[in-house]
Order: structure tokens, then C-alpha cells, then sequence
């Protein structure tokens, strides 16, 4: 679900290349990737490019307040449990220092 509890599909962006960012708001090392990924959205202005932010927040407020206080842009979901049990070793270890 999108922000306003819409279901988001990739079928949606059918046609545009689709930057898929897994982040988390405890994760220091993605959240200080931020500054670049704002350079490839001011470089991909005007193109075909849908930047689909995946947050594996397990809390809905956490996920809130690190879009709006980081200024996050493009699509944001929130995963299901699913999601972040399987992805979970990855953030830990990639989140790690």
C-alpha cells in the first residue's frame, strides 16, 4: 500500500524504468545514501523513470516520519511481513555500522 493505502503494482509503470530503493528509517547507511539519489532524480528529470521507495518499516509511523523528515520523493510502500522477514538478513548486514 502507497501512502494513502492505494495498492501499488509494478504493472503500473509499464513502459519506464523503475529504480527500486529498499530502505528502512533505522538505516543509517541507506538513509545517507539519500543525497545521490536525489542527484539521479534531478539527472532523470523529464525521462521515463519511476523511483518505487519499498520501505521494510515495521512501524507505519517510523516509515512516516523518515519520508517527511528526509524529504523522500517518488512512489513510498510499505512491505508486508513476508517482505521483510525474507529481506531481513540483507538490511541487517548492509545496515551494519
Amino acid at each position: 500500500m502507497d501512502l494513502v493505502g492505494k495498492p501499488v503494482s509494478l504493472s503500473q509503470f509499464r513502459g519506464k524504468v523503475v529504480l527500486l530503493d529498499f530502505w528502512a528509517s533505522r538505516c543509517g547507511p541507506r538513509i545517507s545514501d539519500l543525497p545521490f539519489l536525489r542527484k539521479i532524480k534531478k539527472e532523470t528529470a523529464g525521462q521515463a523513470v519511476v523511483f518505487l521507495n519499498l520501505s521494510l518499516d515495521s512501524s507505519e509511523s517510523a516509515w512516516r516520519k523518515a519520508i517527511e523528515e528526509h524529504e523522500i520523493e517518488g512512489v513510498h510502500v510499505r512491505s508486508d511481513v513476508s517482505i521483510r522477514l525474507r529481506t531481513a538478513n540483507w538490511l541487517s548486514l548492509r545496515c551494519r555500522g
